[in-house]
């Protein structure tokens, strides 16, 4: 996913170079042509979303999103990890 975000990121990089910025919506749209059969559910929950998305905010939730998509793969094939989430407050 890092890999398929960063080429993404170029793109939009090369066409903000050429004076043809994308809006975050756009943006946004074309990532989720993108994803596999995996995301089905993510896309599908996007739609309750209100269109105020940012596309920073969208990067992290199909992180966070992947993340979960392969701890259940994981856990469906019997490899099980416990890792410690810390969430941090400013």
């Amino acid at each position: 996913m890092h890999d398929y975000l960063h080429q993404i990121k170029s793109i939009v990089d090369s066409l903000a170079a050429i004076k043809s910025p994308i809006s975050d919506l756009q943006l946004i749209q074309y990532t989720l042509i993108g994803l596999g059969s995996d995301y089905g559910n993510f896309v599908a929950n996007l739609s309750f979303l209100d269109g105020g998305i940012i596309f920073n905010e969208f990067r992290t939730c199909l992180l966070f999103y992947e993340h979960h998509v392969n701890y259940v793969r994981n856990c469906q094939h019997g490899v099980v990890t416990h890792q410690v989430f810390a969430a941090t407050t400013n």
